[in-house]
């Protein structure tokens, strides 16, 4: 989890950044396992933005509920949320001034590079 220079491609393991999530309780289960929102390329401001939002679903879930097994989730659940909003942060950092942040996998590693869109020729 290395300091990266802004507007430079870095690779980054997902699970060094968050880790899964998974709690039983009766016939109930949630599981979360972060590098599934990093199966597809696009920008990863964006894809962790919807990981924070979706751990905050859960964790309003959760607070519906009073039984014993819920409290001792809650609070690995908490810690993922912290983890989900380090890399938001890291990514954000990554991404200096660039427009987004695009992440796609190569030989089983993802890399996340800085890009801006190309300019588009319009004929006036």
């Amino acid at each position: 989890m290395a300091d990266a220079p802004k507007g430079q491609a870095i690779s980054i393991d997902i699970d060094q950044w968050v880790d899964n999530y998974e709690l039983e309780w009766g016939n109930n289960r949630i599981a979360f396992h972060a590098k599934g929102y990093f199966v597809t390329s696009g920008d990863a401001v964006q894809k962790t933005l919807k990981m924070i939002e979706d751990l905050r679903t859960i964790d309003e879930y959760l607070e519906l509920t009073s039984e014993e097994p819920i409290y001792v989730g809650k609070a690995d659940l908490c810690n993922r949320l912290g983890q989900a909003e380090q890399l938001l942060a890291h990514f954000i950092e990554v991404r200096g001034s660039a427009t987004f942040l695009e992440v796609e996998w190569n030989n089983h590693v993802l890399f996340a590079t800085p890009k801006n869109p190309r300019p588009v020729a319009v004929d006036i």
